[in-house]
């Protein structure tokens, strides 16, 4: 699997950026209320429904279709060549090989309630130039912590905001192929640890997150970001572009909030770049190994 499609995949369960052209423009928006004081229940929508999603100026869109259901799991087409299996309860993208369960949208969500999650699973890095594999571990605490209203580019919606902060680590690196393996150990067994801080937007009649911050961070000092994502110059930010199902249209300019990082560097880790196992960790996101 190359670099790129690695990326696109890891934030498949999430929100996602590829190509795709966008659903019509200019139709209408009309979703139903919904009461904030009561629990919202899993979505269930029909099968053909789908959500167009934008990562920034840079990217073109991504098209999510919902092809079917089973057994608590929703199929997924992105951009009609990937499938995407996620857990209906957790919004969580299925795994076989991850011992412990990852939680992003605990169903029924309800204001001010909060849950854990623990898990672990085998990490992958593939590109032109190198290939290895990582031990990773997880831990990370989420609150439903308001109703917002936000504006991305294809609307205005009532959302349910989730905060999340994940602590992990990265460790036991192992080159999938030696003639491409370059890099150093720092230390005998290298190990990086850090925080990633997210911020969720959901909406419930149209059953996924419609806007996503998201920021990996060295130092747990950084946590206390994590209520102002949109805010931080070293988010990634992901939006709703379009939206259709059935009769219902949304959509209104192609990208409002999307954006890429604009420092390479992420905060509180060391600044110096060298060719160690611990830079490569520090530097890259996780992305699960993927099954041959």
């Amino acid at each position: 699997m190359s670099s790129s499609a690695q990326h696109v995949g890891h934030h498949l369960s999430i929100l996602l950026f590829g190509l795709l052209p966008a659903l019509s423009a200019n139709a209408a928006c009309q979703l139903p209320d919904w009461p904030s004081d009561k629990a919202v229940q899993a979505p269930a929508p029909a099968p053909g429904t789908r959500w167009v999603y934008a990562g920034g100026q840079e990217f073109p869109p991504t098209l999510l279709r919902l092809v079917g259901g089973d057994d608590g799991v929703s199929t997924y087409h992105v951009n009609d060549t990937l499938e995407l299996r996620e857990k209906q309860a957790t919004y969580t993208e299925v795994n076989p090989s991850r011992r412990g369960e990852q939680v992003w949208l605990r169903f029924p969500l309800t204001l001010d309630d909060s849950w854990q999650d623990d898990f672990r699973e085998e990490g992958e890095y593939q590109s032109p130039y190198e290939h290895y594999f990582y031990d990773y571990h997880e831990s990370a605490t989420s609150h439903v912590a308001a109703v917002e209203e936000i504006t991305v580019a294809a609307g205005t919606f009532k959302t349910l905001r989730i905060d999340r902060v994940a602590r992990w680590t990265k460790e036991y690196p192992r080159a999938a192929d030696e003639a491409r393996a370059s890099r150093v150990f720092a230390a005998t067994a290298p190990v990086i640890s850090g925080v990633t801080l997210t911020q969720l937007w959901y909406v419930p009649p149209i059953g996924r997150v419609v806007l996503k911050a998201q920021m990996r961070v060295g130092d747990g000092y950084y946590a206390r970001l994590s209520d102002g994502l949109l805010e931080q110059r070293n988010a990634a930010i992901i939006e709703l572009r379009a939206f259709e199902r059935n009769e219902i249209h949304c959509e209104d300019v192609p990208v409002r909030l999307a954006r890429q990082p604009e420092m390479y560097m992420p905060l509180g880790f060391p600044a110096q770049q060298n060719n160690s196992w611990e830079w490569a960790f520090q530097m890259r996101n996780h992305h699960p190994r993927r099954p041959r």
